[in-house]
């Protein structure tokens, strides 16, 4: 029996472990700690009664207080693909984002209470916007400079809408802009068709062009051929009547040899390639084969 009394004695939980537990309870849920990217408030029943902006480790006053906390950087938001229509009624699959930045904590809290109402609160005002404006320009403009001054006047317009909720809109960008797939696929068939149109009239101009050459070309050819014979021509009469005043002058000096040289021309002109020749006595044509 009194060995059951020590047990029960040893099973009783120390004070200085409950002070201790009770400690650490305290710290858990009075200590925190903001990071140097994060500004701080603590609320209490709902009114913010501080605010922190640099970073370290705090108190707050356990199950009462409330710690909202804020990113001091660049926060994104961004707006999914939708289908818009230009000025020209042309339908376009638009996405974009838009950076901003907490310059009024405070503010923002009181009217946004967190960045992921933010975010919310902006990508739908970004969606209007961004409706609006390409409402008012044309499909081609998406081509063009103008498509920075779209994202210009898309970012003041959203800058104006944003201004009570302590946020500063820093940049606002389109990222695509496409057409729908099955207009996409017409206006490709029909660029095809223009492109191969295009190439056929090329082809066309290039034999005609082709057939404009060459007839000059041939004309040019037959010119120069026939300037070309006639300057020929001129030049072999010349010669043949240099050759002809040559051979005169030569062989009238000595008519005997003029007429022998004549006689073996035509011998050779006219005489078959054969070795033999049958010659006989009346024939004057071969005398000069004749021996004396």
């Amino acid at each position: 029996m009194i060995q059951n009394n020590e047990f029960d004695l040893n099973l009783k939980i120390k004070p200085q472990y409950i002070c201790l537990f009770v400690a650490v309870l305290f710290c858990f849920f009075s200590l925190f700690i903001v990071q140097e990217t994060e500004t701080a408030f603590i609320v209490r029943f709902g009114k913010v009664v501080k605010q922190i902006d640099k970073a370290g480790l705090y108190i707050k006053t356990p199950f009462i207080d409330h710690i909202a906390s804020f990113d001091k950087r660049i926060l994104q938001v961004y707006s999914p693909a939708k289908e818009v229509i230009a000025n020209d009624q042309k339908r376009l699959i638009v996405d974009a984002y838009a950076k901003y930045k907490i310059t009024d904590t405070k503010k923002f809290y009181e009217s946004l209470r967190n960045e992921q109402g933010a975010n919310m609160r902006i990508s739908s005002m970004l969606d209007s916007i961004m409706r609006q404006v390409v409402a008012t320009n044309p499909l081609s403009s998406f081509l063009t400079t103008q498509r920075a001054q779209m994202m210009e006047n898309i970012q003041t317009l959203l800058t104006n809408q944003t201004k009570d909720f302590g946020i500063d809109i820093i940049d606002v960008r389109i990222i695509r802009a496409d057409l729908p797939q099955e207009n996409s696929e017409a206006i490709f068939k029909r660029m095809k068709t223009e492109r191969e149109k295009e190439a056929q009239e090329l082809r066309s101009q290039g034999k005609q062009e082709a057939i404009i050459i060459m007839a000059s070309a041939d004309k040019e050819a037959k010119q120069i051929k026939s300037t070309a014979q006639m300057n020929a021509s001129k030049i072999m009469g010349k010669a043949d009547a240099e050759a002809t005043k040559i051979y005169s002058n030569a062989f009238s000096k000595d008519p005997k040899f003029y007429d022998f040289y004549k006689t073996m021309e035509v011998y050779k002109n006219t005489l078959p390639k054969q070795k033999i020749i049958i010659n006989t006595k009346n024939n004057s044509f071969l005398d000069k084969l004749k021996k004396d």
